[in-house]
């Protein structure tokens, strides 16, 4: 049975997929999505200019954000950083290798194109557990977190020259009345 929440979140992990956002962005060009309704912010980061994975991982809270810089700095190794993190990721993924878990979310969501050779992933990994399909609870958070992404980078608020060396940490702050991500709804995104 078709879920419209998690349909909605497949249709904008797969509208963000396609931009390839990671060929203008380093997996290092980190920024903060706030919004009244999170417990814990939201610490982005778009992979892929490396050319190993592709796509968007989302620390949640103040802790996995500390993992995330201690990995990019090299202070802490991958292992740690992802075992003690609380992670959401929306990626790409070969067909071929994609976990039966991760294809039935998508068949649930109701995703047409669920034979291609690519498919979006999209999971959380919880601190010291297995990655799982998102709650619903889950799918929220990372929908209005790729949505608010999108929307940031077609506006141009995310390029290259906004992520400098000893710039403070890119944060967007968003009021508890924009309860959907969309700039067009009067541009009420602060940002700092």
């Amino acid at each position: 049975m078709e879920n419209r929440l998690d349909s909605e979140l497949v249709e904008w992990a797969h509208k963000f997929l396609k931009m390839a956002v990671w060929r203008e962005l380093n997996d290092s060009d980190n920024f903060c999505i706030q919004h009244d309704s999170f417990k814990k912010p939201a610490f982005i980061s778009i992979m892929g200019k490396a050319g190993i994975s592709y796509g968007l991982s989302i620390w949640r809270g103040v802790k996995s954000y500390l993992l995330l810089q201690g990995l990019i700095n090299g202070d802490i190794d991958r292992d740690t950083a992802f075992s003690e993190g609380d992670l959401l990721c929306i990626g790409k993924c070969k067909n071929s290798e994609m976990p039966a878990k991760f294809k039935r979310y998508l068949a649930n969501a109701g995703y047409k194109d669920i034979h291609s050779d690519e498919l979006p992933l999209i999971y959380v990994l919880p601190p010291y557990k297995e990655a799982k399909a998102p709650s619903k609870a889950d799918a929220r958070y990372l929908l209005f977190c790729v949505r608010t992404t999108v929307d940031l980078y077609l506006d141009r608020r995310l390029r290259e020259n906004r992520f400098k060396p000893g710039n403070s940490l890119l944060t967007f702050f968003l009021p508890k009345q924009q309860v959907r991500s969309s700039l067009a709804l009067g541009g009420v995104l602060v940002e700092r």
